[in-house]
């Protein structure tokens, strides 16, 4: 088998490269939507399209997106005459995305240059068919520079139900699926809407995937700099929110209900707990 040079399999009976749409929700973001747009472009798997789905930003939002549109044809910028919220605009991009792949990326997110690259060769040489794959990520620095990756074998893991249940396993950014899977986001939803369409995926089958090394960025504390616990308790909420939905619909059994639920808010309260504590230590030492 021959390869390509980006190690592709790339023979007379080839399998037919897949093609990616990469939908980018945006609101109020004309500080971190060129980092991330740049970030596709530069991209070593080139993407058919980038959509960048405006959720009815400020209207001196659009020059800035009208800017980026005139860099790449491949840009399109889709706006919505309401604020829906992530979900909602996620939707938007997905139902109107040519690729037989769907990649998502926030718009103050960032990707190494061979995340796509990476991941599509694991679903194309991965033992099972799979329908989502995902990759690890890293919090890092305004100026950080993207480390160079060369690795023979790539590290995969298959991540199941179980897996999922006791722990969210992908960040948004992470994530590339099959754009024919029949459920999306639930519209209107604020927090959580992701976690519960990974799980609603992996009881779909066949397999998750996940690459396990950091080809997305975030820059920014996954809870913010600020309020780490309000941040938790709306997570928290949103958890419990997912495990509700998703027994009332019989995609997860009630022990498995019952054990996320309790798991859930007991890993919550320790969070909250810690955090409290390092603020009443971090007070004592500034009073030393």
């Amino acid at each position: 088998m021959v390869e390509d040079m980006h190690g592709y399999p790339n023979s007379n009976a080839q399998i037919e490269q897949p093609t990616i749409s990469v939908v980018i929700p945006f609101y109020n973001s004309a500080e971190t939507i060129a980092r991330a747009t740049n970030s596709v472009l530069s991209q070593t798997f080139p993407v058919t399209e980038i959509l960048i789905i405006d959720d009815a930003s400020a209207s001196q939002e659009a020059q800035i997106l009208d800017a980026l549109r005139s860099q790449s044809s491949i840009i399109q910028v889709i706006t919505l005459n309401e604020n829906l919220g992530a979900a909602s605009a996620r939707n938007t991009g997905w139902d109107r995305a040519a690729g037989d792949w769907i990649a998502f990326l926030d718009s103050d997110d960032a990707w190494h240059p061979r995340k796509l690259e990476l991941q599509m060769q694991a679903i194309l040489t991965a033992k099972s068919p799979a329908n989502m794959i995902g990759c690890l990520t890293e919090v890092v620095s305004k100026n950080r520079s993207f480390m160079p990756i060369n690795v023979e074998n790539i590290p995969i893991s298959e991540i199941t139900t179980a897996n999922l249940l006791l722990k969210n396993r992908f960040s948004t950014s992470t994530v590339v699926v099959k754009s024919d899977i029949p459920i999306r986001f639930t519209e209107g939803r604020r927090y959580s809407e992701d976690y519960e369409l990974w799980i609603r995926i992996s009881a779909l089958g066949p397999t998750i995937l996940r690459v396990e090394l950091p080809l997305a960025y975030h820059y920014k504390s996954r809870y913010g700099e600020a309020g780490l616990s309000s941040h938790v308790l709306s997570m928290s909420r949103g958890e419990l929110e997912t495990f509700s939905r998703l027994r009332r619909s019989n995609v997860i059994t009630l022990p498995a209900f019952l054990g996320a639920y309790i798991f859930s808010v007991t890993k919550s309260t320790r969070r909250i707990s810690m955090s409290k504590l390092r603020i009443v230590l971090d007070k004592v030492r500034r009073e030393r």
